[in-house]
């Protein structure tokens, strides 16, 4: 199985029904979160909240709301004391060099999104505690955010001279603030 559980395809099929007159699109994202909808309810993958909405958007069913509420109090009990996210309540802090910014970004799109967020003030709080994380993080002249494995710390050479590529992660973590900004745009913060 794939490890996100089609959750793009998901989301893609159900924005792609609303743009063509095909009703093959719909049936294969319903169908595909038939398949996943008990490993759906039981996980924390931030993508399945962009299927739920766009499945709720090309459907109207509320319970595809009602999942997508679902999903984000369970991507709240992945942040730490300190502001980053694990990948599983109370997991330690790993490299996520595809996913840094993957549940910001999830949390903001869910806010922009959802006329009637819930808990919608602890979402934002969840928000500002990463982005004040991720500042630290970034506390040199480049503006990188450290990786860490093993509780070392580092930037691109990694334990064993493994060498890692950032780029994703500065996208992922880029399209966090931006959809953030637009969250809080309002806000003289």
């Amino acid at each position: 199985d794939d490890p996100d559980l089609g959750a793009f395809s998901m989301a893609t099929w159900a924005a792609l029904s609303r743009q063509v007159d095909n009703p093959r699109y719909l049936s294969a994202a319903q169908a595909l979160w038939s398949v996943y909808a008990e490993a759906i309810r039981k996980g924390h993958n931030p993508r399945h909240v962009f299927a739920a909405i766009e499945l709720y958007k090309a459907t109207g069913k509320r319970s595809y709301l009602f999942a997508a509420d679902r999903l984000v109090e369970r991507l709240l009990q992945l942040q730490n004391e300190a502001g980053w996210y694990a990948r599983g309540p109370g997991g330690e802090k790993v490299l996520q060099i595809l996913d840094e910014g993957m549940v910001p970004a999830t949390l903001a799109f869910y806010l922009l999104e959802r006329t009637e967020p819930i808990r919608s003030d602890h979402v934002r709080h969840s928000l500002r505690r990463y982005f004040t994380w991720s500042m630290q993080a970034a506390d040199n002249p480049f503006g990188i955010i450290r990786n860490e494995v093993g509780g070392q710390s580092f930037f691109f050479m990694g334990p064993g001279g493994m060498v890692f590529g950032n780029n994703s992660q500065y996208l992922s973590t880029a399209w966090a603030a931006l959809l953030a900004a637009q969250v809080f745009e309002a806000e003289p913060e």
